[in-house]
């Protein structure tokens, strides 16, 4: 501060009159000059009063100073707490916000779980609807083809019926395993 430099210099100058103005005192005591005494005691006396308003005035700008430092020092305190309620208002806010992003996101994650199950469901009720013609007829082919009264004609038909249905199904199994290998490389990339 300035003014704390300018007090400072104030207080040496009236700290080096007061030691010249001892000094001379004292010397003049310690000389026996006694009308050289008073005229530098009252000198003397000048210059310590000099002194203590020098430092008068220090103490005095330093208690202001102190206790403007002070209520800087509360006032900061008091926006310091505020930014905290605050700060923590915004934590709480941001908490719930992501709670509720993830609550939002795992409906959507079971919704659609949820979905895949019952589309999986009904592919599987389709799969084996449809296999299970082809094996109905080869098991009654089969069954029909073990009868001793047929004719070789008809149990080669029968047979043939068999293989036919036995081959469809293949197809349909191999179908089914090229769709999972499909499924299983797109989840891959």
């Amino acid at each position: 501060f300035p003014l704390e430099v300018e007090l400072a210099s104030e207080i040496d100058e009236a700290l080096r009159r007061f030691s010249v103005s001892f000094k001379r005192t004292f010397a003049d005591a310690q000389a026996g000059r006694v009308s050289a005494l008073t005229g530098n005691l009252a000198q003397l006396n000048e210059d310590t009063d000099a002194l203590d308003a020098a430092l008068e005035r220090n103490i005095e700008f330093h208690t202001t100073q102190g206790q403007r430092l002070g209520d800087e020092i509360t006032e900061i305190r008091r926006q310091s707490l505020w930014i905290v309620v605050f700060l923590d208002l915004v934590s709480v806010v941001l908490s719930v916000i992501a709670s509720v992003l993830a609550v939002r996101t795992l409906k959507s994650s079971l919704k659609e779980l949820e979905e895949r199950a019952t589309e999986f469901e009904m592919f599987s009720a389709r799969v084996a609807h449809d296999l299970r013609g082809p094996l109905s007829s080869v098991l009654l082919s089969l069954e029909l083809a073990q009868s001793p009264a047929l004719s070789e004609e008809k149990h080669r038909s029968l047979t043939a019926k068999a293989k036919a249905s036995a081959e469809l199904m293949s197809r349909m199994v191999e179908g089914l395993y090229g769709f999972a290998r499909s499924g299983a490389q797109s989840s891959e990339g």
